[in-house]
């Protein structure tokens, strides 16, 4: 018997929880742009004592009692109204979220109508795939036209999303209120920088030729270039200036190599994110070794871009 009991309650006492029912009805809406809303358990509990007063008026026929019920059904057909028109108002023009480090990943969120401060602090925001939901954390800044909020439960990987979901409960907490909106969603989330001890023991010098630099081509002067490479015979001739041009092949190339770093993945991949970084600013070459991939040696911002993507998504 009580083996039954244990069975039941696992199986059909979920059904009764007001949010099992309240996450089939999100489900069955998804595919829809209308405002959904409904009670939630402190809405239903304000019934109840809604009801019970007006239980006590009607039975020892108490006006007070009576006038306290309508009062309080006024409020909570008030709050209604309120809570459903946060997100009715709502009109999405454009949602962006630009890849960074996990702790600096926001949204920005352009409104297609004007929305009070005073009523944007009440709106959570949930990106949504078919295997995924992010939330937001927080409200960071907000005008009358524009939400910019924080990620909850970011961790290093690469997100797409194709849905965005605006919900609240508003002031009052008695009703959930939600609406979809169709859209792409697409950003990476780096690794937090660890600062690597072992920087310099990761470099790799090219050595393809014995000779320190080697003359390439003449390139016009320009202010701002180093004046001891002008090239006078060719000013003598053409009454112009040309610096000569060399390739470097002493030029050091930093190997960031995942094998050679020491503790846990995470550390692993938050120290790349260190040496990355500091190649980046100090405009040196890097390049990329991963478990499953290597990336060759080359600088700028395309290839720290694309460096990130790749511990990223490692």
């Amino acid at each position: 018997m009580w083996t039954l009991n244990i069975r039941w309650r696992q199986k059909y006492w979920p059904m009764l929880r007001l949010n099992y029912f309240i996450k089939k009805f999100e489900n069955a809406t998804q595919n829809k742009k209308q405002v959904y809303i409904i009670p939630t358990r402190a809405g239903f509990k304000y019934l109840f004592i809604n009801f019970t007063v007006f239980l006590m008026a009607m039975s020892y026929t108490n006006n007070l009692c009576l006038l306290i019920s309508f009062i309080m059904i006024a409020y909570f057909i008030l709050k209604m109204l309120d809570t459903h028109k946060i997100i009715q108002d709502i009109k999405l023009n454009s949602i962006d979220v630009q890849s960074d480090y996990i702790d600096k990943i926001h949204i920005d969120i352009k409104l297609g109508t004007k929305t009070h401060k005073s009523i944007a602090k009440y709106i959570n925001v949930e990106l949504q795939s078919v295997d995924r939901k992010l939330e937001t954390k927080e409200l960071v800044q907000t005008n009358s036209k524009s939400l910019y909020m924080s990620l909850r439960n970011i961790v290093r990987n690469r997100y797409s999303f194709n849905r965005v979901k605006f919900f609240t409960t508003g002031s009052s907490g008695f009703f959930y209120v939600w609406r979809y909106y169709n859209q792409i969603i697409d950003f990476h989330a780096y690794p937090i920088k660890t600062f690597a001890k072992d920087f310099t023991s990761n470099k790799n010098t090219n050595t393809t030729s014995n000779q320190e630099s080697e003359f390439s081509e003449h390139v016009p002067y320009q202010k701002g270039m180093n004046s001891k490479r002008i090239d006078w015979k060719i000013f003598s001739r053409v009454d112009l200036l040309y610096i000569k041009k060399h390739i470097d092949y002493n030029t050091d190339i930093i190997e960031i190599n995942f094998n050679k770093l020491e503790g846990e993945k995470e550390l692993r991949f938050s120290c790349m994110s260190y040496l990355i970084a500091k190649c980046f600013n100090e405009g040196k070459s890097w390049r990329l070794v991963l478990p499953s991939t290597v990336l060759e040696s080359n600088k700028g911002q395309n290839h720290f871009q694309k460096s990130m993507e790749k511990i990223s998504e490692a």
